[in-house]
């Protein structure tokens, strides 16, 4: 199996910005959004929130509260940010054939039945990554990149559960992790532009671009037959 050509990916992402440039940009901002930041992202922070509002709960004797604010975060995840995560990247797979997807797309999460497996799959995603990150910092990140292809994989995979995905992706991202690292520290000049303006460059280009490459890479292991249960394509 070849590594990801990284230059060849970031040359059809950028052909795809020219052909459907402002749905892009709509569907980026919706999956930055989404996952809590342009860059990669766990959405661990979200657990953590819980547990900080939980302790400040608690030494003000008001558990009740802290209870509120678990349930109002499970209830933002579970409405809000993991079905636009699923439209985001449903929309960025669909957009790489180069048919110019529409921007309905990004309601997919919506649709009947998806709401509780797309929580249980990305909920259950982002415990084990949060586990794992309270080791240690370096088996977080390990994890996270076994699980780079879950979003992906739930748009590929309606019929199977949140801990046969994260084994999917755990499979098809072995011996990858390295490509999928270095392709991500790839854009840490965009990254660093995007801060230098307030976001601006992340909504406009960065964004879209970013995630593009990524549903880029996914389509290209997949046609190599890193996913297991798919054969590769001549």
């Amino acid at each position: 199996m070849k590594e990801l050509n990284r230059a060849e990916l970031k040359n059809q992402a950028k052909a795809l910005i020219k052909t459907n440039y402002w749905k892009m940009v709509l569907a980026g901002l919706v999956l930055a959004f989404a996952v809590g930041t342009g860059v990669r992202s766990t959405v661990t922070y979200k657990v953590d929130d819980v547990s900080e509002s939980a302790s400040n709960a608690v030494q003000n004797v008001s558990f009740i509260l802290a209870l509120i604010a678990a349930a109002l975060v499970i209830a933002i995840l579970y409405f809000v940010n993991f079905p636009l995560e699923y439209g985001g990247t449903t929309f960025f797979l669909k957009n790489s054939d180069g048919h110019g997807e529409s921007e309905k797309t990004l309601l997919e999460g919506y649709k009947s039945g998806n709401l509780k497996r797309i929580f249980s799959t990305f909920f259950f995603r982002n415990l084990m990554i949060f586990l794992f990150t309270l080791l240690l910092i370096v088996p977080g990140i390990i994890k996270s990149y076994e699980y780079y292809f879950v979003s992906q994989l739930a748009a590929d995979h309606p019929d199977k559960s949140g801990k046969e995905l994260c084994d999917l992706s755990k499979q098809m991202t072995m011996g990858h992790k390295k490509e999928l690292f270095m392709l991500d520290l790839s854009f840490i000049l965009w990254a660093i532009g995007n801060a230098l303006t307030a976001g601006l460059l992340g909504i406009f280009y960065f964004y879209p671009y970013k995630y593009q490459v990524t549903a880029l890479a996914y389509k290209e292991l997949v046609a190599q037959g890193a996913d297991p249960t798919r054969p590769a394509q001549a």
